[in-house]
């Protein structure tokens, strides 16, 4: 679905999302996602609206948003070394096509790692603004939040957030 769908849409057709405990250790490991994205048993949006505003809510969120941050500061870099990345020149028809597309995203990867490992000296910008979702955005599966609860509670507890 390139440019046709939304992020939720084409994830809740992935493999990781039909069958997340071939990738995760089921009620051990999860990802943090954005608001774009429904809460479920494996995927830890941050809070919004009036439950955000909470301070353990807020402080949670604050430390789940520097993550992502961090992601996005990755994504920036590797594209920034490879302008490819920023338009991939293949029309995706086909499983080939995005095979093809897979093997480019992971050629520069590994090229980025090596030239990383040995020293080169690329100077790169990191662009001045991130990509961000709109911090309004609904999310309304609850059928996960108890459980973005328990991981929200373990990570106020590791790093002292409760009072």
């Amino acid at each position: 679905w390139p440019a046709s769908a939304s992020d939720q849409t084409i994830f809740n057709a992935s493999r990781f999302a039909l069958e997340p405990w071939l990738f995760l250790k089921q009620n051990e490991e999860f990802v943090f996602v954005d608001l774009g994205f429904k809460r479920e048993t494996f995927a830890v949006p941050p809070y919004k609206g009036a439950e955000g505003k909470l301070k353990h809510n807020a402080l949670f969120n604050t430390a789940q948003r520097k993550g992502r941050v961090k992601v996005e500061h990755a994504n920036g870099v590797i594209k920034a070394r490879f302008a490819s990345l920023n338009h991939i020149p293949i029309d995706i028809r086909k499983p080939a096509d995005h095979q093809k597309c897979s093997d480019w995203i992971t050629a520069c990867v590994i090229l980025h790692n090596l030239l990383i490992t040995l020293r080169d000296d690329f100077d790169y910008e990191l662009p001045d603004q991130l990509p961000h979702q709109d911090e309004e955005a609904e999310v309304q599966d609850v059928s996960g939040k108890m459980f973005q609860n328990a991981v929200r509670d373990r990570w106020l507890v590791e790093h002292g957030g409760y009072e």
